[in-house]
């Protein structure tokens, strides 16, 4: 593949696949039953991995920037690419996984149910063009939901293949620059009857917080999405799904109204984030803990962010009252191995340090709004952490070889 898929074609496979695919998850895909943990199935898929080169383009950034952003005027000559941005640009790799011939169900009506981005290096715009490298695949476990809905995991890994460190690398696993995790419910249609006979524990859920009256979450930004909002984000990367560009096209699916991107929300947030001092101070400081307790500056030294999300509910547009709120969070000290399974997988798809020295900032956040609501209560829309680690350059990468 040369360039990005086509959204356009990928929705189109998608409409023919709930005639021609199955409504329900044929046996003979699943190799093993059931593992151990009682809620993962592993897959036998002959689906293919997608490598593709593409090129990330400046003004392209610039024009992502004037969507997402607020305060554009003080990120527009940003010196790094933003962390959400490469999920925005390849959006289309993950769905072109799961419309794949030979992928077995019908995904007409999935969600997008969480995404978890981890950027290894910073990506510097110091050229009017970028070529990089991604790599996308389905991992060979699904979930299964407490009401036995099918969770699938895509991965994309990008790679900086000119990099001097990459040539140090075995030439077809270089080490990736950025790990973008999605997770897509696919709904049962036999939920109903499922989840009462279902061994899998059912998920309770917290009830949700007044934010705005507890001392530890702080409010970091207010927003205000138009009804246009959903047709300025697909303008960047095309995703032109009805029940986002237009009230009516929507209310054709079940909506009041058309809805937000999902995303949308997340990378306003890394926004409002990229100008925040707690944040770039922790982004910026490079430091070992040296035995007598104190840090030092080590120039070996790089910063890892990950950032988590889980989609909560969708917001309905035009809504002029979005919030993100935010609060400290207490983590433990990375100190993590990748262990691999018997396929030669990683059992985590994520990048890990071996490092007992690493040290972690860590932040919950939450956003939501009371826009519309029944008796003013806030919902959560978005919600997940934000962490920042500081680790010795070496560390484990994943494979799928």
């Amino acid at each position: 593949m040369t360039r990005p898929p086509s959204l356009l074609s990928i929705y189109a496979r998608a409409a023919l696949g709930a005639v021609t695919k199955n409504h329900s998850l044929p046996s003979s895909f699943t190799a093993t039953g059931i593992l151990p943990n009682n809620n993962r199935v592993k897959l036998s898929l002959d689906i293919p991995e997608e490598d593709l080169p593409f090129t990330i383009n400046r003004l392209h950034v610039r024009q992502f920037r004037r969507v997402v952003d607020d305060n554009v005027s003080a990120n527009l000559h940003t010196s790094e690419i933003p962390v959400s941005y490469l999920q925005c640009l390849l959006n289309c790799l993950p769905m072109n996984q799961l419309t794949h011939a030979n992928f077995p169900l019908n995904i007409v009506g999935s969600v997008h149910e969480s995404i978890q981005i981890t950027s290894h290096n910073p990506i510097p715009i110091d050229a009017d063009t970028i070529p990089l490298q991604a790599r996308c695949f389905v991992h060979p476990e699904m979930e299964l939901s407490d009401k036995q809905d099918w969770i699938f995991t895509v991965v994309t890994l990008v790679q900086d293949l000119n990099t001097e460190e990459q040539g140090e690398r075995e030439e077809d696993n270089p080490l990736p620059i950025m790990t973008i995790t999605n997770k897509y419910r696919i709904l049962n249609p036999q939920r109903n009857k499922l989840k009462n006979n279902s061994h899998t524990p059912k998920t309770i859920q917290p009830p949700e917080q007044d934010y705005e009256n507890q001392k530890h979450w702080k409010q970091l930004a207010k927003w205000n999405f138009p009804v246009d909002s959903g047709r300025k984000y697909a303008s960047l990367n095309g995703d032109i799904n009805p029940i986002h560009m237009h009230p009516l096209s929507a209310k054709l699916f079940g909506y009041k109204s058309c809805i937000a991107h999902g995303m949308h929300s997340l990378c306003k947030l890394w926004s409002v984030l990229e100008t925040n001092t707690e944040i770039q101070r922790n982004l910026r400081v490079q430091h070992t803990l040296t035995e007598d307790n104190h840090y030092e500056d080590d120039g070996d030294c790089r910063q890892e962010v990950t950032i988590t999300a889980r989609f909560v509910r969708p917001t309905l547009l035009p809504n002029p009252a979005v919030v993100a709120f935010w609060k400290p969070s207490s983590m433990s000290d990375t100190n993590t191995k990748i262990t691999k399974s018997a396929d030669g997988v990683d059992d985590s798809v994520l990048l890990l340090h071996d490092n007992a020295n690493a040290v972690n900032k860590s932040y919950d956040y939450v956003i939501g709004t009371r826009h519309g609501q029944k008796d003013n209560q806030f919902k959560e829309t978005v919600k997940g952490s934000i962490q920042i680690t500081t680790a010795t350059a070496t560390s484990t990468s994943t494979s799928t070889s």
